[in-house]
């Protein structure tokens, strides 16, 4: 579905229109990976089994620590948590501390790896964008401005950038961190794993809601933004013309009439954005209550160990941490989805007669 467009349709339409976003989706990750040389590409993998360790890794330092829980109670039941207690720390805080250095060692070769894919994807396309706009046809810079060309060019270079850096070091990590904490708890624990399994579509569906209800205005704001950029450059092209003319005031006028549209378009996201959080506070709480009081419950009638209640508890956290900042993520592709069409439409453009492409 393109943004902006009503949904208050017949649901035949709704469906149809559900399909037309999901192919749309997936037409521009086709497009997003057309961008990228086979060696880009090759990476990808790499990065993939890096995010699925560091999620693994991640999921452990919970159960690690409600084994510690658990070992020291038992320990305690006995009778000999007096002369234990220094063996079982030195045990598991070992094997906290190999965990916390594996997965911070994971996590920087990834953010390395993910930085210079970004870097290499956009100094290739810029190149590419360049060498295209050179030898295009004259008529197509006759259809569009200097300065409004130019930061079609650069923006859609840097969406590329973006969209590439945020699967490898946001999407990926966050679904491999929520996938092993489910996982595990649903093997331990059905019911608690249930919880925490809810807990994904549930933050999924308050995201995709927010995302729903700011794309007006973030499509508002990027129509806003292209004119401002467009006059701006019309203005510096042709300073000489204003000053002759003596039409400061009226170009002034100009700008200021599409900043302050910016502005107003900016503070009713905001507001909204503010009332979301509010929204999302309460639905991540909920969840971590939930998750909470019925573990304790299980312990008190005997049906799971107290050291259990810290793991799922840290499980939950570790879920809904990576899937509240998915509004963001959300935020950015689509974002970085128009500025790929703007990508492919310059490097579609027809040669001219004089010119031969490589």
């Amino acid at each position: 579905m393109h943004p902006g467009t009503p949904e208050e349709t017949e649901p035949k339409t709704t469906a149809v229109s559900s399909r037309t976003r999901w192919a749309s989706l997936f037409g521009h990750l086709h497009t997003l990976a057309g961008f990228l040389s086979p060696g880009q590409r090759a990476m990808l993998p790499l990065l993939g089994l890096l995010a699925l360790l560091g999620g693994y890794c991640g999921s452990a330092i919970p159960v690690l620590l409600g084994l510690l829980v658990n070992a020291l109670r038992e320990s305690q039941q006995l009778g000999l948590l007096a002369h234990e207690w220094p063996t079982i720390a030195l045990r598991y805080l070992s094997l906290l501390l190999g965990v916390l250095v594996a997965r911070e060692a994971l996590q920087f070769i990834r953010r390395y790896l993910s930085q210079r894919l970004r870097a290499a994807v956009e100094s290739r396309l810029t190149v590419d964008v360049t060498r295209r706009l050179l030898r295009t046809d004259l008529g197509f810079f006759t259809t569009t401005t200097t300065g409004s060309l130019r930061e079609r060019m650069m923006r859609a270079v840097e969406a590329c950038g973006n969209l590439v850096q945020l699967m490898n070091q946001d999407v990926v990590p966050a679904l491999f961190m929520a996938c092993s904490a489910v996982i595990y708890a649903l093997r331990t624990q059905l019911g608690i794993g249930m919880l925490l399994f809810l807990a994904v579509p549930s933050t999924l569906l308050l995201a995709a809601w927010q995302a729903r209800v700011r794309r007006p205005i973030r499509l508002a704001v990027h129509h806003i933004d292209d004119k401002l950029a467009g006059t701006l450059g019309e203005q510096l092209d042709g300073l000489e013309d204003i000053r002759a003319a003596n039409m400061h005031h009226f170009e002034i006028a100009r700008v200021a009439k599409y900043v302050d549209e910016r502005r107003q378009q900016e503070f009713r996201e905001q507001m909204r954005a503010a009332w979301f959080e509010g929204l999302k506070g309460l639905h991540d709480w909920g969840i971590q209550m939930s998750v909470i009081t019925y573990a304790l419950l299980l312990n008190w009638r005997g049906m799971l160990e107290v050291g259990y209640v810290l793991t799922f508890w840290y499980l939950c956290f570790n879920i809904i941490t990576p899937l509240r900042d998915v509004y963001r993520q959300l935020t950015i592709a689509e974002d970085s989805y128009w500025r790929l069409e703007d990508l492919k439409a310059l490097m579609e453009q027809a040669p001219d007669a004089s010119f031969m492409w490589p």
